[in-house]
């Protein structure tokens, strides 16, 4: 099956902000589950430096059904405390508080259950279909001394206090987990702990943790128009005004969730589209339509360039830049808010999502939908970016694209 092709004349992003939520305080526990984590500073501690409170923005991505209920949120919570604390041998690590921070969902959307059939009627959920991923933010309140984050991130970093201290330091350090450490205990945790039987059918395991950190961005927001063109594989006589309104979300949905605070790219620029609206409809040969859009979208300083805005991405000169492969991504309908100015602590390469990569979330996504009986099963064939030349940007089939094969 192939897929729809996105273009774009011109772009828009919106920041949204974060909002910390206040916790019940944890500082007293001592033991949760087999784990501990320490509430008095010993003498060693100390002699390492003076102890800092410390905010962490975490964003974990879970595969599941997607439909919570409050116990489910504070369950998550509880299961969080439970996996840190098994993983962090650190006498001087004190966890604080931990929640969900519910000021980055939409509760309209937050709690819908991943569903098949007609939407009314047939409530049959379809966890063995297309992989359903959602995400929340995670406020953590901890105290630790001389530590830079929640997180070791990679064995890069256990180099670097290796170099920058004394081995007692690294030793110190050391004791705080890794991000695949968590993982891999979050997930026990879910399994195994009869005190989360609630939440594991909902929830299979998280498959991605993100240590957020705030980047400096424009002080300004700018909205740009642009148009997009998307060639689908399907009927298009299927495709009435209930179905058009579905794929408009979907658009909007795939590139703003591809852009969403991930370990592989920081679109510093940091774009976000607010409205999409079909604007044209018509068939092709051999079962394909064109659906053409118009765009609105947000940025902060992606007009100071030489160029007009765009919306996609280009890969970096860094070879190891092949676009992402995974979609461990949100694929709620409304999802999380993001941080303002905010990327993940380990994100490797500076750009916006590239056509490939919104043209990959795009084609997952209507696949839910479809699964979710909101649309008819349709493909996506090639994505691409209206320029002011009106030459197309295009995924999938760039040279036939450029050749005006389309």
């Amino acid at each position: 099956m192939i897929g729809p092709i996105i273009t774009t004349r011109k772009s828009l992003l919106l920041l949204l902000v974060l909002v910390p939520t206040a916790v019940a305080s944890l500082r007293q526990t001592k033991n949760v589950a087999g784990g501990s984590i320490s509430s008095a500073p010993s003498d060693e501690c100390e002699s390492i430096g003076t102890a800092s409170q410390n905010t962490a923005s975490v964003l974990l991505n879970f595969v599941g059904d997607g439909g919570l209920e409050d116990s489910d949120y504070r369950d998550l919570e509880a299961a969080f405390q439970v996996s840190l604390a098994n993983v962090v041998e650190d006498s001087c690590f004190d966890l604080e508080n931990v929640m969900i921070d519910t000021s980055t969902e939409t509760f309209d959307d937050s709690r819908r259950m991943l569903l098949l059939g007609d939407g009314k009627n047939n409530y049959q959920r379809n966890l063995s279909g297309s992989a359903f991923t959602f995400s929340f933010y995670f406020n953590v309140v901890y105290q630790c001394y001389s530590c830079g984050g929640l997180y070791l991130g990679n064995d890069g970093s256990r180099r670097a206090l290796l170099d920058d201290g004394t081995d007692r330091l690294l030793n110190f350090h050391s004791e705080l987990p890794t991000r695949n450490e968590f993982n891999e205990a979050f997930n026990n945790t879910l399994s195994n702990d009869p005190s989360f039987s609630n939440i594991q059918l909902k929830i299979q395991g998280v498959k991605v943790t993100s240590e957020l950190e705030e980047r400096q961005c424009h002080s300004q927001k700018r909205s740009f128009d642009t148009d997009l063109i998307i060639i689908f594989d399907g009927d298009i006589e299927e495709c009435n005004d209930d179905v058009l309104s579905v794929i408009e979300d979907a658009v909007r949905k795939a590139y703003n969730t591809m852009n969403l605070p991930n370990p592989y790219s920081c679109d510093t620029e940091f774009r976000k589209i607010q409205h999409v609206n079909c604007i044209d409809r018509s068939p092709m040969d051999d079962g394909k339509f064109i659906l053409s859009f118009s765009l609105e979208y947000e940025c902060r300083g992606c007009w100071q360039g030489s160029e007009s805005p765009v919306l996609f991405g280009t890969y970096t000169e860094d070879s190891a830049d092949v676009g992402r492969s995974d979609l461990y991504v949100d694929f709620r309908e409304l999802g999380p808010k993001e941080p303002e100015c905010s990327c993940d602590k380990e994100a490797k390469f500076e750009r916006a999502p590239t056509v490939e990569e919104v043209t990959k979330a795009l084609q997952r996504t209507l696949d839910i939908r479809s699964d979710e009986g909101k649309i008819p099963r349709i493909g996506v064939v090639v994505v691409g970016e209206e320029q002011e030349e009106k030459e197309y940007c295009c995924s999938n089939d760039y040279k036939a694209c450029k050749q005006g094969a389309w």
